[in-house]
């Protein structure tokens, strides 16, 4: 965090720190009302900025799709390109790009394209869906021992797209004043959350 958000200035936190809490319920059943009502509003805030992001990464999908079937419909299809580019999407762009990346961390480069597709998909939608994947993958025995390790500890964070959205929607609930400074950081941190679990994965990479 303080490599991505250097700190430049005296932080509050420095040395002896005065809490002041202020009263904010008069008595139990005030503060039971008022949870439930931010409780809510947090959950409904997260909800509509997670169904936001899907729907724009759906968005791009789908326009890539259409590209996709427009290059095939003009001649240049898989025998020509090499690729299928009927199944051009946001996923396979990144896991062609993360390919290298899985590569530079230790994969085998004839198992590089398919763990950059999981580093890619993870990335898109989330962690749950990528693991789903590759526990296909081990029960097809599809990738070395070597590989699956890797690729376990890249994937391993909660750092998509999607949480970006959760984590904008559900702080900026809690204090709105600050929704500039998340959107600002939120893809900030996404990058950092990313080479954090990329640094892990080099290291089992190294040590396998």
């Amino acid at each position: 965090a303080k490599i991505m958000y250097p700190e430049t200035g005296t932080p509050e936190t420095q040395g002896n720190v005065t809490l002041e809490v202020g009263k904010e319920h008069s008595n139990i059943v005030d503060a039971i009302s008022a949870g439930c009502s931010e409780g809510l509003k947090v959950g409904m805030n997260v909800l509509a900025m997670l169904v936001g992001f899907l729907a724009l990464i759906s968005l791009v999908n789908f326009i890539l799709l259409k590209i996709g079937g427009t290059i095939n419909y003009l001649g240049l299809t898989q025998d020509v390109l090499g690729w299928d580019p009927c199944k051009l999407s946001l996923n396979s762009i990144l896991g062609s790009v993360f390919s290298l990346l899985a590569w530079a961390m230790g994969v085998p480069w004839n198992e590089a394209p398919q763990a950059g597709a999981l580093m890619g998909t993870k990335l898109v939608a989330n962690e749950f869906v990528a693991y789903l994947q590759l526990k296909d993958i081990i029960a097809d025995n599809q990738m070395s021992a070597k590989s699956i390790a890797i690729v376990s500890f890249a994937l391993c964070g909660f750092a998509n797209f999607s949480s970006v959205g959760i984590q904008i929607g559900g702080i900026s609930a809690l204090e709105p004043s600050r929704r500039t400074d998340l959107t600002k950081l939120g893809f900030r941190a996404l990058i950092a959350g990313t080479l954090a679990s990329y640094m892990s994965a080099t290291l089992a990479g190294l040590m396998f």
